[in-house]
């Protein structure tokens, strides 16, 4: 009897499901055949030296590949935190998807890595074929799940794998930048692909492709949306896959920049990438879409000001306020960020840094415009202070005169609701009016403006993250010269404290036991508001799967807390990942480690 047979599989053999059938020829001449009962599954394999993913490094190879959980780092540029994500790439629900997205991958691509990851960057999205996720940043989700209802990739793929038995599946609703992220990472993990998420705060979205993004302000101080194409998105998160390029230069192997959230048209689909880091770096415009992520992460950042006979002037250039900081999960650390920022670019300010940008950044995209620039002897500043939710928030004005005699400076406040990609959510709730103010040569002036947090809790949208974008716009009447300053924040939300009821040394819990497991947290606001209904949502291979609890009304005006029980069914370092969520509680969440005995 056949009890076992050693397979050898090829490193350029096309990764599928595979049926194995078994010849064998007796002495006699006679041929027997064998069907094995289960198909065979074939993936890259990153610990073969001959695979196109072939990986040396095994702590990254732990972190990249064999890591279940971790985090997606959000937020802002100085201030940011990990949003905790279950990617279960080991889960049979991940599998079946990656492979069935993998099938429309033509033949003869698809045993190479680059065809893979590029295809995938649109099939994961819905724009073009029925891919897994929609894209929505409207605000209106009431048709499906908030994109920060969310904490793990193994529900959004079983929803779409169970939506239709035939080829054509119904996308599932919705998904935004970092969850497109979240089941990209998954995806190619399942296929043995190593893969990471990474975080680019300050990111910009060039629309003309000119690798700068310019910004315009009419007369009066005011945001013209009309004429704003290009966006600096607070932060945008994308993945990055090891593969070698053969179809590059040598040298430009290692991690590639690959994104499937829909943005941009790259022949012909919402795709992008894989771009090679170095050719980035360099500022080179190789396969694929190098030139996009270029300007994301390094464009010049343009101000322009509207003239009374309604053209415009170039106030400010600032070559380093793209990009200021990219950042991935540090391999082998409990949810430490790691920047890789010199991945991406040279340091700025720098001569290298100058020509990878190169000759390609141009004069902006309105008639009228003049490149010509103007200085001003009257600076600005703005500052807005870090405050948690229902707290007030206080910006700190600064003016100084550096003019050999005194400046009369009129200026106004603003403050609105901001999309974390940059886009206004309508026109200024706060507006401290004109104030004018003398400048004597030489000195300064300064002042503090507060936004009440019953101002802007009436204003922030369900389902969205909480930025508010603050703008100065000064005149000096003796000049006319004029000049915006602007300066975001998001405001602080709170954490869950995941521990168990029953503490034990190390976390250490039984196999098949039932553990309780306590969640609490802090989610108490100064400011009364009406109390909405939540969901609790839990999840951790060999500990729970895709479990949810809808709470009821959530009451704001005091602490939070519930409990829950899992039964774990692996053993071995497992992690619980919790999240809360409500129209008004976005990207509440935390984790617990156990380990299974």
């Amino acid at each position: 009897m056949l009890r076992s047979c050693l397979l050898w599989v090829g490193s350029r053999s096309v990764p599928c499901r595979y049926t194995l059938t078994v010849a064998v020829q007796t002495a006699s001449q006679h041929v027997a055949t064998f069907d094995a009962e289960d198909p065979i599954v074939v993936l890259f394999n990153p610990w073969c030296k001959d695979d196109e993913v072939y990986m040396e490094n095994e702590e990254e190879l732990a972190e990249y590949v064999m890591n279940e959980t971790g985090g997606i780092w959000v937020g802002k540029y100085r201030r940011n935190r990990p949003m905790k994500w279950d990617f279960g790439q080991f889960d049979m629900a991940s599998l079946e998807t990656a492979l069935f997205l993998i099938e429309r991958v033509p033949n003869k691509h698809r045993h190479q890595a680059p065809m893979i990851v590029r295809y995938l960057s649109s099939a994961l999205n819905s724009e073009d074929n029925n891919g897994v996720l929609v894209g929505n940043w409207s605000g209106d989700y009431a048709d499906g799940t908030p994109p920060t209802g969310w904490i793990g990739s193994v529900e959004i793929f079983e929803e779409y794998m169970r939506s239709s038995r035939n080829t054509r599946k119904k996308p599932v609703k919705y998904g935004q930048c970092f969850i497109f992220s979240g089941i990209f990472t998954s995806a190619l993990r399942t296929l043995g692909i190593p893969s990471r998420s990474v975080t680019n705060f300050r990111s910009a979205h060039d629309c003309h492709f000119n690798r700068a993004i310019d910004y315009y302000v009419g007369v009066d101080g005011d945001s013209l949306e009309d004429k704003n194409e290009d966006s600096i998105w607070n932060f945008h998160v994308w993945n990055e896959a090891w593969m070698k390029r053969s179809d590059l230069p040598y040298g430009y192997g290692g991690w590639q920049a690959v994104d499937s959230t829909p943005q941009e048209l790259s022949e012909q689909v919402y795709c992008c990438g894989p771009a090679s880091l170095h050719a980035i770096k360099m500022g080179q415009s190789f396969n694929y879409d190098s030139n996009f992520i270029i300007a994301e992460v390094n464009a010049d950042h343009r101000l322009w000001v509207e003239r009374k006979d309604s053209s415009f002037v170039l106030k400010r250039v600032l070559t380093d306020h793209v990009g200021k900081e990219i950042t991935t999960k540090a391999p082998g650390q409990k949810l430490a960020s790691m920047d890789i920022t010199h991945l991406y670019k040279h340091p700025e300010g720098s001569v290298a840094n100058r020509a990878a940008l190169g000759a390609n950044v141009t004069v902006g995209s309105i008639e009228g415009e003049s490149g010509e620039g103007e200085k001003s002897d009257v600076g600005f500043f703005i500052d807005v202070h870090d405050a948690k939710l229902g707290d007030d928030v206080k910006a700190d004005i600064g003016l100084k005169n550096t003019a050999n005699e005194s400046r009369t400076v009129t200026y106004r406040i603003t403050a609105r609701p901001l999309f974390y990609t940059g886009a206004g959510r309508g026109k200024a709730f706060f507006d401290t009016g004109k104030n004018e103010v003398v400048i004597a040569a030489g000195q300064g002036d300064s002042t503090t403006v507060t936004v009440k947090a019953s101002e802007y809790l009436a204003k922030l949208q369900p389902h969205q993250q909480y930025w508010l974008e603050f703008v100065f716009f000064g005149c000096v009447k003796e000049t006319d010269q004029t000049d915006v300053q602007t300066d975001v924040m998001e405001l602080i939300v709170p954490e869950l404290t995941v521990t168990l009821v029953d503490a034990t040394e190390g976390n250490e819990v039984q196999l098949g036991q039932p553990v309780r497991v306590n969640i609490t947290g802090d989610l108490s606001l100064s400011v009364p508001t009406k109390p909405r209904s939540a969901a609790l949502s839990w999840n951790g291979r060999g500990l729970a799967r895709n479990q949810k609890r809808q709470l009821g009304s959530v009451d704001r005006s005091k602490p939070f807390s519930a409990e829950i029980t899992i039964t774990p069914t692996l053993r071995g370092p497992r992690t619980l990942v919790v999240g809360l969520s409500s129209s008004e509680l976005v990207n509440v969440d935390g984790s617990l480690d156990l380990n299974v005995v």
